[in-house]
């Protein structure tokens, strides 16, 4: 892939400050430009300009409606000439989160104070709806069959299904699926939310309940005491603390309580639904990493 032909052919000068990140594959290329006020997204795999399009089609649907402080400026997209698909959008000027030092502490206690407006809005807008854990289960159940580790994920929807919960409610929609910290700009106006490739109808608590999965819980000795509770000791604090923000969140916006004792239900279900999610966008297999969050919460749950 030529990288000076398609910047020639998009009409894009390379100035000073430009950089180029390669994607892992060499089948693509991100460029960005402060000077020129640009991020140019350029996939050529089949798979991934799929996935382009996608965040193409979700940036031109929030053009004008409330999310879009949130997001970039699309300014266009296409096929190039060359082969591959493009998108074109704003530069937006600020602070990457994910270069904060403290990341377990800051997102800890930020984590909604960042997001909870602006996710709440996005969900909001894309029509973000109610259901029944026993509907949800039911639907689980038919997705599992078609996943290589079902034995395990089945593990987690019997227990689900032990606890006869009827009174819990889900919220369903439009999720972004990848709210790590590289991911989020702090502006001076507001957050900005980028990489919407991956976004997927799913639970709103695999989006909103990932940040103590990637970093609170990454700490040795959290991680220690998360497993401990999963086996029946009592919640560690921090989890705690996060899912007391999570509680608050949801009935603020979305008027549905959460209980003490729905904390361990939610990390059973964000376990499985996002180990389904993984599966059938990409066909990676959660279940393998034996460390990872999904696998030790369906492993020691009881």
């Amino acid at each position: 892939m030529n990288r000076e032909n398609i910047l020639l052919e998009l009409g894009i000068s390379i100035s000073p400050d430009a950089i180029f990140y390669e994607r892992e594959n060499k089948d693509g290329f991100i460029f960005v430009s402060k000077e020129e006020d640009i991020v140019l997204k350029v996939f050529r795999e089949s798979f991934a300009q799929e996935r382009l399009l996608k965040e193409a089609k979700l940036l031109h649907s929030f053009k004008d409606s409330s999310f879009a402080p949130y997001v970039p400026k699309i300014k266009k997209s296409g096929k190039l000439n060359s082969g591959g698909f493009f998108l074109l959008t704003s530069y937006d000027e600020g602070s990457e989160v994910g270069k904060i030092k403290s990341k377990e502490l800051y997102m800890l206690k930020n984590f909604y104070k960042i997001l909870g407006n602006a996710m709440s809005e996005f969900y909001r807008l894309n029509n973000a709806k109610a259901i029944s854990l026993k509907e949800w289960i039911e639907k689980a159940k038919l997705r599992v069959k078609s996943h290589p580790s079902s034995s395990h994920l089945q593990k987690g929807l019997d227990y689900l299904e032990v606890l006869q919960n009827d009174k819990l409610e889900l919220i369903s929609g439009l999720i972004h699926h990848d709210l790590h910290l590289g991911n989020l700009i702090l502006t001076k106006e507001s957050v900005k939310i980028i990489d919407w490739e991956g976004a997927f109808e799913s639970l709103i608590c695999v989006d909103m309940l990932d940040a103590y999965k990637r970093y609170v819980r990454k700490n040795k000795w959290e991680n220690f005491l998360f497993k401990r509770f999963l086996k029946g000791a009592r919640i560690t604090k921090k989890l705690k603390e996060f899912m007391e923000s999570f509680s608050s969140w949801q009935k603020e916006f979305f008027s549905l309580e959460v209980s003490n004792s729905d904390y361990k239900t939610y990390l059973v279900i964000q376990s499985i639904e996002r180990s389904l999610i993984q599966y059938e966008m990409m066909r990676v297999d959660r279940m393998k990493d034996k460390k990872g969050f999904e696998f030790q919460v369906l492993k020691f749950i009881r």
